[in-house]
């Protein structure tokens, strides 16, 4: 038998994109690499893909808005991940990722930190993330370098972030101010309505067999 992880098969399977032949040769070729066991880390750096856990904080920092840590882990990720548009890429199979699990949380998925930052960011953010990071990942031949495209498209993410915010603000304080006028409004209205239930006419008991009406 040989030794193997979930991870590693599901990026054989990706990496040989529907093909059979292709996922079996890439099988036998982990395998050795491995030697004779499959880990997703071996498997990761056979295939030179990017590893999950720079990518997450990197989502972090955006979901954060901390720029300053979104620059300092892209000049991290330089010294061992060079090649960004292979690192764009992954974001985006992240993204994609981080959706299906919001969307339908019983879905396969055993990366504990896919699951706790799906649970942190909104589906709408992620979709937001995941459409400026498709065309970030076009426009990355037309940067100065690849690093800096891919800077830019992090940027992007967490520039959106506060415009996002600042429109819930305003629509909560838009309910506060209707809430607010609503409330005077009652107030306003209580005396009045007081005041005319004591000129309302009231029926006594009859006197002389006539009913007798008094304000």
């Amino acid at each position: 038998k040989t030794p193997f992880d979930e991870p590693s098969l599901r990026l054989i399977a990706r990496a040989a994109d529907g093909s059979m032949r292709d996922a079996l040769s890439l099988l036998d070729q982990s395998i050795a690499f491995g030697n004779n066991q499959l880990k997703e880390d071996d498997v990761r750096e056979m295939l030179g893909t990017i590893s999950h856990e720079p990518l997450l904080a990197l989502l972090k920092a955006v979901s954060d808005g901390d720029g300053e840590s979104i620059l300092q882990q892209v000049e991290d990720m330089s010294g061992v991940t060079p090649d960004f548009e292979a690192a764009t890429d992954a974001m985006i199979s992240l993204l994609h990722q981080l959706a299906v699990q919001q969307v339908v949380p019983k879905a396969q998925q055993d990366d504990d930190g896919v699951i706790k930052l799906a649970n942190e960011l909104s589906m709408e953010d992620v979709q937001l993330y995941y459409q400026i990071a498709l065309n970030g990942r076009r426009d990355i031949p037309l940067s100065p370098d690849p690093r800096s495209g891919f800077e830019m498209i992090l940027l992007r993410m967490m520039s959106f972030r506060p415009l996002r915010e600042g429109m819930k603000l305003q629509e909560s304080t838009a309910s506060q101010n209707i809430a607010s006028e609503e409330s005077q409004l009652q107030s306003q209205l209580q005396p009045q309505q007081a005041k005319k239930k004591t000129v309302e006419l009231t029926t006594v008991e009859p006197t002389n067999g006539k009913a007798t009406e008094q304000a």
